[in-house]
């Protein structure tokens, strides 16, 4: 039997959050755990989850400094073959896209995303 996928979704956004519960619902060997706050308002908890789940899924705002800051100290205790997917608004620029992918981000998918993109990102 295939073991579950750990997932942990970080966003302060109620909306982000219903979208990606909602998406995943029909996905049976996925696990989500929610942080319901900011990326930028992590704490040491917070970075022990995600080095403890298989894809961090948060939502961001790409130009957001303390967001990358963020991220990029998520990046450096992720687990070894952790994924970590981005949620940004789907007219992102290519410059603001890459900035995350430089602090650590494996991929950056539009929002609202559908459970077969997170699927995809997850089957990689």
């Amino acid at each position: 039997m295939a073991k579950a996928t750990s997932v942990l979704l970080i966003s302060d956004d109620k909306g982000v959050s219903d979208a990606v519960t909602v998406a995943l619902t029909d996905k049976p060997r996925v696990r989500l755990n929610a942080e319901n706050r900011s990326v930028a308002s992590l704490n040491g908890t917070a970075v022990q989850m995600a080095a403890e789940n298989d894809i961090v899924v948060f939502a961001t705002a790409p130009g957001n400094k303390d967001d990358l800051t963020a991220i990029k100290a998520l990046h450096a205790e992720r687990g070894e073959n952790s994924i970590f997917l981005a949620l940004a608004d789907r007219e992102i620029s290519l410059a603001r896209a890459r900035a995350l992918t430089e602090v650590g981000v494996d991929d950056v998918l539009p929002f609202p995303v559908t459970g077969d993109e997170l699927a995809r990102q997850m089957e990689k």
